[in-house]
């Protein structure tokens, strides 16, 4: 009989608290309903964006060959690595190269300097002594040589050497970068899968991406550093008409125009100090092994996805994980199965 009275009373009390709060408590129902619906909505949306992402990140493409596409590309690497087709190359070299043909395109501080096509000379610093190629005013260069062994900076154009070594240091600080990647491109792939071509393209999208987005390496940034807080004017002459000395920076003219901070060469034979070769293949290249992998081989969806996923990595100048992927799949074809997780890749 409790029970009864007391569910009685209850009703009877939320009859005029309901009607008290009207209709604004149907629509705080409604908004509470709204709001559960949404977010069960978010949370589905949620579960598929996970699950999507699931599914790429484990995306694993697998390929079989017949037998005759295997023999093509064993064909195809046959000259891969063969001592008897192989040539040294030069870091230095390959910098030069690359440098050359961005002075003739005009393109950034390449193209404002030009210390390749328009090397430095030592007229252009006032010493004027050589009156054509190979014929010296005698009397002016002992003039000279006199100053040069006291020291003094009388006879030299201080602008023009000022400008020479800015630009040097302009160079130094995207073409050491670019050494010191394209070290890590050759050991990452190896040698004997890159030819010279393969170098040469790797050089030169490195150098543009440099010049593009300001990309250097933070050992290489903080060497220029130092080396641009240590130079200053007015320079002299360093013991002989060819050889300057710039506060902490070192000239030299001759044999060819190069810049050094202490012992370290920023420009010249070397860059930032780094020096070295590779033996690489001369009549064998990895991108060409690829373009006629896959106008030999093409054709199936999932290798068109894979040449898709290269393309891409090219495209946003990721050169390096586009080589090694491409050995990674000439490799895994040459015994007749691609199996690539594209999650697993570098």
């Amino acid at each position: 009989m409790r029970t009864v009275l007391l569910g009685w009373f209850f009703f009877c009390l939320t009859i005029p608290l309901a009607w008290a709060l009207g209709p604004s408590a149907g629509r705080e129902s409604s908004q509470m309903q709204e709001l559960h619906k949404e977010k069960g909505l978010g949370l589905e949306k949620t579960k598929e964006r996970r699950r999507t992402e699931g599914e790429r990140k484990g995306h694993r493409v697998e390929i079989r060959l017949s037998h005759e596409a295997g023999e093509a590309v064993s064909k195809a690497l046959s000259l891969r690595g063969v001592k008897d087709y192989t040539v040294e190359v030069y870091i230095s070299d390959l910098l030069r190269t690359v440098a050359v043909k961005l002075e003739r395109k005009d393109q950034g501080v390449f193209g404002r300097c030009r210390l390749f096509t328009d090397p430095p000379s030592i007229s252009a610093l006032g010493l004027k002594f050589e009156v054509l190629p190979g014929v010296i005013d005698v009397t002016a260069k002992e003039y000279y040589e006199t100053q040069a062994a006291a020291g003094t900076s009388a006879a030299l154009d201080d602008s023009v050497l000022r400008r020479y070594v800015v630009c040097a240091l302009d160079y130094a600080r995207i073409l050491g970068t670019t050494a010191l990647k394209l070290e890590g491109y050759v050991h990452a792939v190896g040698p004997d899968w890159l030819g010279f071509s393969d170098l040469l393209r790797y050089t030169q999208t490195t150098v543009e991406n440099a010049l593009a987005h300001d990309s250097l390496e933070p050992g290489i940034e903080e060497m220029i550093s130092v080396a641009r807080e240590t130079f200053f004017t007015p320079c002299r002459f360093k013991g002989n008409i060819y050889t300057f000395n710039c506060g902490g920076i070192f000239v030299f003219m001759r044999p060819v125009f190069s810049v050094k901070l202490g012992e370290t060469e920023l420009f010249g034979s070397t860059f930032c100090g780094i020096s070295g070769t590779f033996r690489v293949s001369s009549v064998w290249s990895l991108d060409r092994a690829w373009e006629k992998f896959l106008r030999e081989v093409g054709g199936k969806s999932e290798l068109d996805e894979l040449a898709r996923y290269v393309e891409n990595l090219e495209a946003q100048g990721e050169i390096r994980r586009a080589s090694m992927l491409k050995k990674k799949i000439l490799s895994q074809a040459e015994r007749g199965r691609i199996n690539i997780d594209l999650s697993a890749l570098p």
